[in-house]
């Protein structure tokens, strides 16, 4: 595949099923071509911490922090929080940018990431999920 978006999607999918290695390469290339696509930091810091690379993968981190300048880096940086396993400071952060900016929609990939699927489970992720549906019915 020769775009990002099929990358990263599929480097996510191949990190859920622990193909690290295959991971690593469609992430790698993902992020050579596009480092701020949505879901490509998060899953390659992941990767990285998955294959002994602890180093990349919190390189990866305070890269994503030092970009968190918009709404969708500053998700970005939470996955990246999420998967690097700092779920407290991700829930901070999320709910943070939830209140501020209720009009926009939490970025797909938080929703899809099979790597976020324990984020997705723990209860303070369908507490903002349930503000931002109570936040739409009030516009």
């Amino acid at each position: 595949p020769g775009f990002s978006l099929t990358q990263t999607y599929l480097g996510e999918v191949n990190a859920a099923l622990g193909n690290q290695a295959e991971a690593l390469r469609l992430l790698e290339l993902a992020y050579a071509r596009t480092p701020g696509f949505p879901g490509v930091r998060p899953t390659l810091a992941y990767t990285y911490r998955m294959t002994g690379r602890e180093v990349q993968a919190r390189r990866l981190l305070v890269e994503a922090r030092a970009a968190a300048l918009t709404q969708e880096s500053w998700l970005n940086y939470v996955e990246t929080l999420a998967v690097m396993g700092e779920p407290d400071s991700a829930f901070a952060i999320l709910g943070q940018v939830e209140r501020e900016q209720k009009n926009r929609d939490i970025d797909t990939d938080m929703r899809a990431n099979p790597l976020l699927r324990g984020f997705r489970s723990d209860p303070r992720f369908a507490t903002i999920m349930a503000r931002r549906v109570e936040g739409q019915r009030v516009k």
